[in-house]
């Protein structure tokens, strides 16, 4: 039924207008053979292979509305039509089952334009904040993580995800300091509650002079200046 739908909607796409409104067998299977030839072409034009179909990541309909805006368009970067559909597939998402995170780590490019969009799609997914502890853990394993651009995100988030449970602490912040992350400092300088200690730290040994001066600013402030 939701290809027939697909198809009528292709149909009136094409503006061809059927008499009586009632579509033979015979146009039906002719509309359906162009159809599946534009799917093909979307795919192969925007870097998809069936696996993004088949993963459910996009649909036939998102494909098509993608491929004629890509073709109106003046940006012809396919990298971030995938990157943009990988990102509507989260936002659409409360939960991922072990077996959609293993499909999104195992998702290719097929690229014509020699960019792929795969080491942001990661990011993504390392971001993705409904991740269980154990699915988070486990990208690693799946990823063998070398890029340093990975690394660095996936050991960022891990940061943040226990400060999350925890608070911020000094083995947490210890961690923090040694992966010379100023974002991840900065991050963990907008969480209440602070302890004084770790405050303290971030002063000394800050990767910049911004979190230094931050950590300086807010122990001068009313909240730490009684805490001993």
């Amino acid at each position: 039924m939701q290809k027939f739908v697909l198809i009528n909607k292709f149909f009136n796409k094409c503006g061809i207008v059927v008499w009586g409104g009632q579509l033979t067998r015979d146009v039906v299977m002719l509309l359906r053979n162009i159809m599946n030839k534009e799917i093909k072409k979307s795919l192969l034009e925007l870097g998809y292979n069936q696996n993004w179909l088949d993963y459910g990541i996009i649909d036939e309909e998102y494909l098509l509305n993608q491929y004629r805006i890509f073709q109106s368009s003046d940006d012809k970067n396919t990298e971030h039509y995938r990157y943009m559909a990988f990102l509507d597939y989260l936002k659409n998402k409360t939960l991922l089952t072990d077996l959609e995170m293993e499909n999104c780590i195992k998702l290719k490019d097929e690229v014509i334009d020699g960019l792929s969009s795969y080491e942001n799609r990661i990011h993504e997914l390392i971001r993705f904040p409904f991740l269980t502890d154990q699915q988070f853990e486990k990208i690693d394993g799946l990823l063998g993580i070398q890029s340093n651009s990975l690394s660095k995100i996936y050991n960022r988030i891990s940061i943040l995800r226990q400060s999350d449970k925890t608070g911020v602490n000094l083995k947490l912040l210890d961690q923090a300091i040694s992966l010379k992350d100023t974002v991840l400092e900065r991050k963990l300088l907008d969480y209440k509650n602070i302890p004084k200690n770790c405050l303290e730290l971030l002063r000394e040994k800050g990767i910049s002079r911004a979190v230094r001066n931050r950590a300086t600013s807010m122990l001068k402030s009313n909240n730490y200046k009684s805490v001993t």
